[in-house]
């Protein structure tokens, strides 16, 4: 019976440590560049080009910086920063289109709608947005890192 009682204590004091494990972070890894193929849906058209998008990572905190090429054109997107929580969804909370650019011909720019998910080493971009002069338009690509 003692010697229940000791391995029952040795027991008991493995379990105990310096209080609960700190949970693993499960926030994905998405820092590095992302290139591919960038369509983007006019009412009346569509048009491929590419998109280049560098991702800097400060833990759950993202800012997107780079270009779209269209037409032969390149044109730096707008930083954006935002949040990436665990399955890969990013919320943006500030910068990029939504801030109300001002586009010389077509007159304010605004995101109606965005929607980035990364899973593993691929970006998944849907955004749509307004102008004041030119069309509505929508945006879309798979970019790979």
């Amino acid at each position: 019976m003692r010697r229940f009682a000791v391995v029952l204590a040795v027991g008991v004091l493995a379990g105990c440590g310096d209080g609960p494990t700190a949970p693993t972070s499960r926030i994905p890894e998405v820092a590095g560049t992302y290139t591919g193929p960038l369509i983007v849906q006019v009412p009346t058209d569509r048009f491929q080009g590419t998109a280049r998008f560098h991702v800097a990572q400060a833990g759950a905190q993202l800012t997107v910086t780079g270009s779209i090429t269209l037409l032969g054109k390149a044109a730096q997107v707008a930083a954006v920063r935002g949040t990436i929580n665990e399955m890969g969804f990013f919320i943006p909370t500030a910068g990029g289109a939504a801030t109300g650019v001002v586009h010389e011909a077509c007159g304010r720019i605004s995101t109606t709608r965005t929607n980035i998910t990364f899973t593993g080493r691929r970006v998944r971009w849907e955004e749509d947005v307004s102008t004041e002069r030119c069309a509505t338009f929508e945006l879309s690509g798979t970019l790979s890192r």
